[in-house]
């Protein structure tokens, strides 16, 4: 969920609260009939718009209103909805901005779906303030000796507001009533999150899946499940914080347990540059926060066996002496370090350009359920794109067009690479690690990152001496923390 914390934009003037969104509907079919409409109305429509005669300009601008509705509808539908439906609205409207919409459409999509990665329709302040006390057992006033009435931020669970208590600043993200029987609904109806799923190859052309359905649902019932407790996200966040204590460039907002449940969560304020801002910062400023994220990314996976399994634009903020700060803890993946192994065997084999390493740690990983089906040379040239970032040392340049390609040749059933990518299975336990890849890549392309990923990589994975400078900072760090 993209709760991005951040000053907030109005002041406490008494203004009236934003208006509160449509109640949300909870039962199984209320919050089917109107996807399943709408996708049936969608593939119609793009059929529509294939068949109608005229000419090449009218064609054209017959499928750009049909994007610009589509657009429209796909946001609304699923702006209202608040539940596991938005949540993985999300996902879609994320993959989106690696480029999977034709070109002449992208901008329709980006500035449609932007609502969805950054801000959802807000509630009103009595319902935050009802919340509150129910959870807190007393209002927003005697809580805080200031609570700002006005959403900071807005996603799929909770919205979030500035607060202070005595000499700290706090951001409060408050869960949203009724979501809960919401998302209950949704988790609960494999039809409805599949039709989704259906709904948003439909909408977003040329994306398609090559996980089993009832992998997906499950990984998402999981997931999902766990972001709806803030206690779980709460635990989440305080373990990385602890782990990235005195970090000397990623930073991670304290929590505070006295003013936390599994509604209420409550941590640290922080300022920052959202994501818009920081793509259109400096290139020295852009490489660095890229390789920030990165080493954070790859760093927690090797060293700790964790991913903080929601690489959104929405969850950083981005600090004028090169830091990051990391936000939404709620969808955490944590892996034995025998998975570990695997991902750093399947790397360096990559590297090394060697195809029965590879297919060996392939086959281990479990995501190759007939070995024989795919020859390992073959695999090999499938996989090394992937790994153009670390596949030679030096500087490399992340870049939007890279990233869109990426996800295009892993998941296009129809491209040059089909014999490969059709043979794969993920299982249920790594379906969130190609999220993060994807989105990961996204982000730094978005970015338009240039870092000796290289470098970095074999630091992450091997034990080798840093290289960049963030890498001896980081060094220094590992330690005095070794030390304490």
């Amino acid at each position: 969920m993209a709760d991005g914390v951040n000053r907030p934009a109005v002041s406490d003037d008494g203004r009236a609260p934003a208006a509160a969104p449509t109640a949300i509907r909870t039962g199984r079919v209320a919050r089917t009939t109107p996807l399943l409409s709408m996708g049936a109305r969608t593939g119609l429509g793009r059929v529509g718009v294939l068949l109608r005669p005229g000419t090449t300009e009218t064609r054209r601008r017959n499928a750009f209103e049909f994007h610009a509705k589509t657009a429209e509808r796909y946001v609304s539908l699923l702006g209202g909805m608040k539940g596991a439906l938005m949540k993985v609205g999300q996902l879609l409207s994320f993959v989106e901005a690696a480029g999977l919409v034709p070109e002449e459409y992208g901008p329709l999509y980006q500035q449609a779906l932007s609502s969805l990665q950054a801000d959802a329709p807000p509630m009103e302040y009595a319902a935050v303030s009802a919340v509150l006390e129910a959870e807190l057992e007393a209002p927003p006033e005697e809580l805080f000796d200031r609570f700002s009435p006005y959403p900071i931020a807005a996603a799929s669970i909770g919205q979030v507001h500035a607060a202070r208590r005595g000499d700290r600043e706090l951001a409060v993200k408050v869960q949203y009533p009724g979501v809960a029987d919401a998302i209950a609904a949704d988790l609960a109806n494999t039809d409805l999150l599949a039709s989704l799923i259906g709904f948003g190859a439909k909408a977003l052309p040329g994306f398609s899946t090559k996980v089993d359905i009832r992998a997906v649902v499950e990984e998402i019932r999981d997931r999902v499940g766990e972001e709806l407790d803030y206690e779980v996200e709460a635990s989440n966040q305080a373990e990385f914080a602890a782990l990235y204590r005195d970090h000397p460039f990623a930073r991670v907002p304290q929590v505070f347990p006295e003013l936390s449940t599994r509604r209420v969560l409550t941590m640290e304020m922080v300022d920052g540059r959202r994501f818009k801002a920081a793509c259109e910062s400096d290139q020295a400023l852009r490489d660095r926060w890229g390789e920030a994220i990165l080493r954070f990314v790859y760093g927690s996976l090797h060293r700790f066996l964790l991913f903080n399994a929601d690489p959104h634009p929405g969850n950083y903020l981005f600090h004028e002496d090169g830091t990051v700060t990391f936000l939404d803890f709620g969808c955490v993946k944590r892996f034995t370090r025998q998975q570990e192994q695997v991902f750093v065997q399947m790397e360096n084999a990559v590297i090394e350009r060697d195809a029965k390493g590879l297919h060996d740690a392939v086959v281990a990983l479990g995501t190759l359920p007939n070995p024989d089906s795919v020859s390992p040379q073959r695999l090999l040239d499938w996989y090394l794109p992937s790994c153009d970032p670390i596949l030679e040392p030096g500087p490399y340049t992340y870049t939007r067009e890279w990233a869109a390609s990426e996800v295009r040749r892993q998941y296009d059933p129809f491209n040059e690479w089909k014999d490969v990518s059709r043979q794969f299975a993920i299982p249920k336990d790594l379906l969130f690690l190609g999220r993060i890849t994807i989105g990961l890549n996204s982000v730094l392309g978005l970015l338009e990152t240039t870092c000796d990923a290289r470098s970095v990589g074999d630091e992450l994975r091997m034990g080798a001496p840093p290289v960049t400078e963030l890498g001896r900072l980081e060094a220094e760090w590992l330690g005095r923390r070794g030390a304490a």
